[in-house]
């Protein structure tokens, strides 16, 4: 019996030591100084820390795993798998707040490179030079929607985002003001190296003379099939040209109609390779709602709930 405790405790120790040596190792790594050729002018946090630690609010499951699809897994790198996103998501799931994180985190990434322009152009062959615009969009279907809804939710969490080594916004930190009608207008943001985040709509512009390394389109289901198969033919063109290997168009909506564009564009991408779908009810993403919190629309309408909902 003595034998097996002593075993016990050493195995207890071993663990506990390959643990500790472990977190030495991460710790390590996150703090550890950048070499002077570094491309890199601070090492950035992963999405998961960047959600949890610096905007104070974690991603969902199914929103972390977009985020991953669209990121990759490490923080350093700019992923190449995927082109395209389907986000076939039921109303209430969260997107315009999703998108606003990822925007927010890419744009971050970028701002701790010392010239994201050259990195991207050497690392990735971007047709950018030294000092170019580096632009990311969200595309709504109409003014209302774009300056109202989802812009405001992308300036609150730019707000939001705290350096937890300093209790200070990141941003303002490093020359970002945060002051509305500064820096933050009202349907543009404009950051440091060249970087600009914009809110667009379909009844005023496209986005052209951008050069986009990442475009959203809000409510596709909401286009007319003919408009919003040229938006995203223009949009498409316009990103590929600039950011061919990690250009990233992501298109989001709930169902409006089993013909609506969003639902001929899902069944399209399914087996696209280059295209990364997810279908998933409200409550799937978002994980603060239950179905039982859709009873009255259930009760109302099962058709149509089901189509905005499920």
């Amino acid at each position: 019996m003595a034998r097996n405790r002593r075993t016990q405790s050493e195995d207890a120790a071993s663990a506990r030591k390959q643990f500790l040596a472990g977190l030495a190792d991460v710790i390590g790594s996150n703090t550890k100084k950048l070499a002077e050729d570094s491309p890199w002018q601070e090492r950035p946090v992963s999405l998961k820390t960047f959600c949890s630690d610096f905007i104070g609010e974690p991603l969902f499951t199914e929103q972390y795993r977009l985020g991953v699809k669209i990121f990759g897994t490490k923080a350093t790198e700019f992923s190449e798998d995927f082109f395209e996103f389907h986000a076939f998501w039921g109303k209430g799931s969260g997107k315009d707040l999703t998108v606003a994180k990822l925007q927010a985190y890419l744009i971050y990434k970028l701002m701790c490179l010392k010239n994201p322009q050259r990195f991207l152009r050497e690392q990735y062959g971007c047709s950018i030079g030294d000092g170019d615009a580096i632009d990311i969009a969200n595309m709504s279907v109409n003014a209302r929607q774009a300056q109202n809804v989802f812009f405001k939710k992308f300036k609150s969490v730019i707000k939001r985002v705290t350096d937890p080594e300093t209790g200070e916004n990141w941003f303002a930190a490093r020359g970002v003001d945060l002051r509305d009608g500064y820096d933050l207008q009202t349907v543009e943001a404009n950051f440091p190296k060249s970087i600009t985040a914009h809110s667009l709509n379909s009844e005023t512009n496209i986005g052209e003379g951008l050069n986009p390394i990442l475009v959203t389109i809000d409510e596709y289901g909401g286009f007319r099939v003919d408009n919003a198969q040229a938006l995203k033919e223009s949009v498409e063109s316009s990103i590929k040209s600039r950011f061919k290997r990690i250009g990233k168009l992501l298109v989001l909506s709930f169902m409006y109609n089993p013909y609506d564009p969003m639902a001929i564009l899902y069944r399209k991408g399914i087996d696209d390779p280059d295209v990364f779908s997810s279908r998933k009810a409200s409550w799937e993403v978002n994980e603060l709602l239950t179905q039982e919190d859709f009873a009255k629309e259930y009760r109302q309408n099962p058709e149509r709930a089901r189509m905005q909902i499920e």
